[in-house]
This record gives C-alpha cells, sequence and structure tokens, in this order.
C-alpha cells in the first residue's frame, strides 16, 4: 500500500481551496489533483528518491525532477488529458509541478544516481531489443 502525507505539499493545499470553498465546476482542480498525485506517487515509486529522506524537498526536488524527466522521456509520460476534442495528449511533469509537490512523501524508496541512471540504460536496452525482436524481415 502506498503511504503519503499529500496534505504537507502546496499543491494540495491549492487544489483543497477549489474542493471546499469553490463552485461545483471548479471542482475539477481537485478532481486533477488526485489524478496527479496518484501519478507523482506511482512515478516516485518508479524513480525512487536520491539517498536520504522519502520525501520531495527543497533540497532534492531538482534530482527528483531530473529522473521523472528521463524515465517520461524514454518511455512516455504518465498522464493523459483530453483537449476540447476528447484528442489524448500525454502530459508530462514540469518543474514547478514538481516544485509544488515538496513535502510530498511516499513510501518509495531510496536509489543512488548511479542506480537509477543504471535502471534507465537498462530499459532502454530492454525496449531496443524488443523492437529488434519484433523484426522478421531477416529472422
Amino acid at each position: 500500500m502506498i503511504q503519503s502525507n499529500a496534505k504537507a505539499c502546496e499543491a494540495y493545499n491549492k487544489a483543497i481551496q477549489y474542493y471546499v470553498y469553490g463552485a461545483e465546476e471548479q471542482c475539477s482542480e481537485w478532481e486533477s489533483f488526485v489524478c496527479d498525485m496518484e501519478c507523482m506517487a506511482m512515478m516516485l515509486i518508479r524513480v525512487g528518491f536520491p539517498a536520504g529522506k522519502w520525501e520531495i524537498t527543497v533540497e532534492n526536488y531538482h534530482e527528483v525532477y531530473r529522473r521523472i524527466y528521463m524515465v517520461e522521456h524514454t518511455t512516455g509520460a504518465f498522464r493523459m488529458r483530453f483537449d476540447s476534442n476528447q484528442c489524448k495528449h500525454e502530459q508530462f511533469f514540469t518543474v514547478a509541478e514538481v516544485r509544488s509537490f515538496i513535502g510530498f512523501k511516499v513510501n518509495a524508496g531510496n536509489k543512488t544516481n548511479l542506480q537509477f541512471d543504471k535502471s534507465v540504460c537498462e530499459a532502454l536496452r530492454w525496449q531496443a531489443q524488443a523492437e529488434i525482436s519484433n523484426d522478421k524481415v531477416y529472422s
């Protein structure tokens, strides 16, 4: 089970104001936050925290963003949004979004930079091998 403390982060406090004090149509801000929070938690489990706390902090949010960026740009975004024409678009996390999650804790574990970088390289190697295996032209 994922454990977190979403109430400690700026993104939560902004969204809850819409939920508690906003009009019914503004509750989508809360629903969007819940989706983003779940995606952030899953992403943190995938990338792990730098050595130290299991929390996004002022000291580590740039490193957390670097890791999220690397994973999303090699395997695809964890979030999808629909435009007014109901076309699906990937939505990548931004530095500002990661910063707004400072204080967010998840029992995701730690990975050193070397462990994380190695895991990304291994994922790319597996993807390339899958493409090669699917190439039946000369097999």
